[in-house]
């Protein structure tokens, strides 16, 4: 593949770790939002507010990634989001009022969403993206599947100072990697783009869809369970165990590369999911609900690196690829905003089906465009 660039298995690793620090708070934030509803009242409208604030905020940074990227030196930048995460984490324990947390997180995503678009963009000239892709998934979620079997054991009624005070250390800590990263992006100067340039799109619009239909359930899954009687430490339980089957679908990807059958990985992605969700849903037990949660976000790990990797493939001029951010946090944005709604005003199971609709829909997209590309040979399987 033209335009690509070797890094190193520790190079990988250490920017993978970086992206942790986007990951935490994803994987975290039902977590979180449960311990700020129940220090603060706050309502499902409003948790979800602060869900989507997070992610306007990513979504700030990751849309505007292919003009900024380019132009700065990638560590300064890197420095700068990462006092900008720590500020708003400050800001997150200090205020109390429902609009004052939404702009603390909307300052959040900001920092967090700069560091990953940063390392998408970076991983995304790798000469294997399937591959960098899924050992970023898994090594960036490993954080935040410690955080969610310690914190609940470790907090159990606590106030918010103690939990965004440790979430500050391992911020710094997963930065610590911060000089593997090259110190300018250099985009490679391409004559002439393979394939048609609308398909780098379609695959943002499939990976936007998919991520939509996810987080329109994803942040409250702690909420739901409480509301199912299961104490803080067992959510935070369950939520680690999701986050492991997720970790490890993405080791999958990253073992299996460009080798596999996407048609095949994404309509097992597709079953799985489904039966999740609707054991999620329905199941009044607490293993039901549980089982429902891994087998929900576990081939996320697995769904993530396959799409992202094929916008990959297809933008050789590693110029839009940093939208693959961009996509995921805008489906943040609307995802959580639409689901706290749905719950409050209807149900989780109605939430659930929309889920359902909308990820049918992004896998019924890629696979009608990897027909497509296999018909027109710009890519193999």
């Amino acid at each position: 593949m033209p335009n690509k660039q070797s890094f190193s298995l520790v190079q990988i690793t250490w920017i993978s770790l970086i992206s942790g620090v986007h990951l935490l708070f994803v994987n975290c934030l039902p977590y979180f939002l449960q311990i700020l509803g129940r220090v603060h009242g706050l309502s499902e409208v409003g948790l979800g507010d602060i869900a989507s604030a997070y992610a306007a905020g990513t979504a700030a940074t990751t849309l505007t990634s292919p003009w900024w990227l380019g132009k700065i030196a990638i560590r300064k930048a890197a420095m700068v989001q990462i006092a900008v995460v720590l500020f708003g984490l400050i800001g997150a324990v200090r205020l109390d009022t429902l609009l004052t947390l939404i702009a603390a997180f909307l300052v959040i995503g900001t920092g967090a969403g700069g560091l990953y678009a940063l390392v998408i963009s970076v991983l995304g000239l790798s000469a294997d993206p399937v591959r960098a892709y899924g050992i970023k998934v898994a090594l960036g979620s490993l954080p935040a599947m410690a955080c969610l079997s310690l914190f609940p054991v470790i907090f159990e009624g606590s106030s918010l100072t103690p939990i965004f005070a440790l979430t500050g250390l391992i911020v710094v800590l997963l930065c610590a990697g911060i000089f593997s990263l090259p110190r300018y992006l250099r985009l490679p100067v391409v004559e002439h783009q393979d394939g048609p340039n609308y398909q780098v799109w379609v695959a943002l619009i499939a990976l936007t869809l998919y991520m939509s239909g996810f987080y329109l359930i994803w942040p409250f899954i702690g909420i739901v369970g409480e509301q199912r009687t299961l104490s803080e430490s067992a959510i935070g339980q369950i939520l680690a165990l999701s986050t492991v089957a997720a970790t490890g679908t993405a080791f999958l990807a990253a073992a299996c590369g460009d080798r596999i059958s996407r048609r095949l990985s994404l309509v097992t992605t597709m079953v799985v999911s489904l039966c999740g969700l609707s054991m999620m849903a329905f199941s009044s037990h607490m293993i039901g609900f549980a089982t429902g949660v891994v087998l929900f976000i576990g081939p996320s790990g697995f769904a993530i690196p396959l799409i992202t990797g094929l916008i990959a493939r297809l933008d050789i001029g590693a110029r839009r690829v940093g939208l693959s951010a961009a996509a995921i946090t805008f489906a943040a944005v609307i995802g959580p905003a639409m689901g706290g709604r749905i719950i409050a005003h209807s149900s989780f199971a109605v939430a659930s089906l929309l889920s359902a609709t909308i990820i049918l829909s992004a896998i019924a997209v890629q696979i009608i465009q990897l027909q497509f590309l296999k018909r027109e040979m710009l890519i193999g399987k």
